[in-house]
């Protein structure tokens, strides 16, 4: 196990270094470190082989700092955006607003020249609808990290854009509002270096290094991001951006957390698209209640997936069955035909309108549980204890974990008259746990007994 990386001290580092000299160039471990008036650090990929590519004019210090906020910027967008093809739109005004109106087109211009190939653009614009986009090129994205120390001015303006184009889409939804407050109060615990990629020469690797590492000093650094999927319900924030590793890690207003979610959530969900009570209804919720619908789908299918791949196997459910177009051509797809076949036909009807709408209507109904009845529930039942939701998940303080699983329990058998089967994880191991509180705290009654 590699020494833990502690956020806090990260942050105070780049402040140090940031506002007296620059000795930072070549460090790795972190996406953009902090900012503020001492100084930004940031993240640059290749940073020494596309300085050789630069003509010498552009490798002034000024210069290249720029240079640097753009890729930055540009490597920021892709890792926080869902673009299949890792095209961001870069609007050159939001842009032009940290580093020159001039400097902003010619620097994205150089960046894609055929003689310097750092980034690559689309091609694609329209007028006042779509900007350019851009990405970083894949040998580029795998060659090693570099750190860049911006200075004070530079790094000021970046903050003073972001704090303006803010991903923040809170709204006057309350339960929105609650996770919101909740999001403010989360910070991270020291975890080990090793929980983050290792470098790697495969693009795709390097972008979840970079993406992992991002969303860490987002938090570290207060940088918060909010916004609700309007066609499902679903809210993204940092913690949603959280990796699963981490999570454990994860404090609430100081306080370690557990985290609660739902086993075979998107299985439980579809169970309520079941007319009626048939037998295969009955049958595919014992299943499902009981956390074995995905074996149950494979060995139905010969058991394609070994008993150790179980990650491999749901996401081919996911792919394979529940969202994809081509859901017939799955090796799973006949032997979960064959062993549920009422619910097969409720399949192929959905994706006859569209292959994404089975999809929509499951994370809906997780929203319609989770947002819209959990939340406001346990801010009634368990006032002033922050928790946070990540999809059919939920965090809060350990203390308090059990009450916040048996209110999900009952809120859950109200909307659909199932009782799921919950799995907490603990707190990460040497997290010191607070002492319980004296406070006494009503346990929340159940409608019917926990399965």
């Amino acid at each position: 196990m590699n020494p833990p990386v502690d956020v806090r001290n990260i942050s105070n580092t780049v402040r140090h270094y940031g506002a007296t000299h620059r000795e930072g160039d070549g460090l790795e471990g972190v996406g953009c470190l902090g900012s503020g008036f001492e100084g930004l650090g940031v993240l640059v990929p290749g940073l020494k082989i596309i300085a050789l590519r630069l003509p010498p004019y552009w490798t002034k210090n000024d210069r290249l700092d720029r240079l640097c906020i753009v890729l930055h910027i540009v490597l920021e967008r892709r890792c926080l955006g869902d673009e299949k093809d890792g095209f961001t739109p870069i609007s050159g005004r939001r842009l032009a607003e940290v580093v020159g109106r001039d400097f902003a087109g010619r620097a994205l211009h150089l960046l894609s020249a055929p003689n310097v190939r750092v980034l690559e653009c689309d091609g694609r614009y329209t007028p006042s609808r779509k900007c350019r986009g851009f990405r970083i090129r894949d040998e580029i994205l795998a060659l090693e990290n570099s750190v860049r120390w911006i200075p004070p001015k530079l790094a000021s303006k970046l903050s003073d854009s972001e704090r303006r184009h803010s991903q923040v889409e809170v709204g006057d939804d309350p339960s929105h509002q609650v996770l919101w407050q909740n999001l403010r109060l989360l910070t991270l615990s020291s975890f080990p270096t090793d929980f983050l990629p290792p470098q790697s020469s495969d693009p795709s690797i390097q972008l979840k290094r970079h993406a992992r590492q991002l969303a860490v000093a987002r938090i570290t650094g207060q940088r918060w991001h909010f916004a609700t999927d309007r066609r499902t319900g679903r809210v993204f924030n940092n913690f949603t951006s959280l990796s699963k590793l981490l999570r454990p890690y994860a404090l609430l207003d100081g306080k370690p957390c557990a985290e609660i979610d739902i086993r075979n959530s998107q299985p439980f969900f579809l169970a309520e698209l079941y007319p009626n009570q048939s037998a295969e209804a009955r049958r595919f919720i014992e299943t499902v209640c009981d956390g074995q619908f995905y074996e149950t789908v494979n060995e139905a299918s010969g058991s394609p997936f070994p008993s150790n791949a179980r990650e491999k196997l749901k996401k081919a459910v996911y792919s394979g069955i529940l969202f994809g177009k081509r859901y017939t051509e799955s090796i799973l797809w006949s032997g979960f035909e064959s062993r549920f076949p009422e619910l097969s036909r409720i399949i192929t009807d959905s994706k006859s309108k569209g292959h994404n709408l089975l999809a929509i209507d499951l994370q809906r109904r997780e929203a319609r549980l989770m947002i819209k009845t959990v939340v406001p529930r346990l801010s009634s039942c368990l006032p002033g204890i922050p928790f946070l939701t990540v999809h059919d998940s939920l965090a809060i303080d350990v203390r308090y974990a059990d009450q916040a699983a048996a209110i999900i329990t009952e809120c859950a058998a109200e909307l659909s008259g199932n009782v799921p089967t919950l799995r907490m994880t603990p707190p990460a191991p040497g997290i010191a746990l607070p002492p319980r509180s004296s406070e006494t705290r009503a346990e929340p009654s159940l409608s019917i007994p926990c399965s």
